[in-house]
């Protein structure tokens, strides 16, 4: 598989099933409005998703040449992918930091 790290905060990772199929060239960018409104026409039911409309279009998106194919955080992919994708948040600096009392 592939890692990368976008926006300096999410860790992307994309990983192949082993097939040995070719994928086109795919890139990580935000998801948009445009993107978001793709992948809202395809699965209505995201519409309902927990994560606010105001945050949406920032998250990372996998887009390939006919649009956006995939996006982790809203568990939005096509059935028939060969491959995985996965981001995980991890800012450079902590929101708060960890505080800890040893007994």
């Amino acid at each position: 598989g592939e890692t990368v790290l976008w926006d300096g905060r999410f860790r992307v990772t994309l990983e192949s099933d082993g097939s040995g199929r070719r994928t086109a060239r795919l890139v990580v960018r935000r998801l948009s409005v445009e993107g978001w409104a793709a992948i809202a026409a395809r699965d209505p039911g995201l519409r309902r998703h927990p994560i606010p409309p105001a945050v949406r279009p920032s998250l990372p998106a996998l887009w390939g040449a006919r649009g956006v194919l995939a996006v982790p955080h809203l568990d939005a992919a096509p059935s028939d992918r060969h491959m995985t994708i996965s981001a995980v948040f991890c800012p450079p600096e902590p929101f708060v930091r960890t505080r800890f009392t040893v007994a």
